[in-house]
């Protein structure tokens, strides 16, 4: 399993990050999840709560570990 430790990067910003670098689409995302697809790009500056992080990860079907900080 990939651990992406970006340092600096927020859990929303390494998970916008995944979904682009893994061709996710963020329109389908919306559709299944109802999260906003504005918050989903990368760098754009708006925060995803824990509910919605946690719904990510579970839609995604990746463990929100994968996405921790480095030290």
């Amino acid at each position: 399993m990939e651990i992406y430790k970006v340092d600096r990067q927020t859990a929303t910003q390494q998970i916008a990050c995944y979904i682009k670098e893994n061709h996710i689409s963020v329109t389908q995302i919306e559709h299944d999840t109802a999260i906003s697809a504005d918050r989903l790009e990368c760098g754009n500056g708006k925060e995803l709560d824990a509910v919605e992080f946690l719904e990510l990860c579970s839609y995604l079907n990746v463990s929100p570990e994968r996405f921790r900080r480095s030290e």
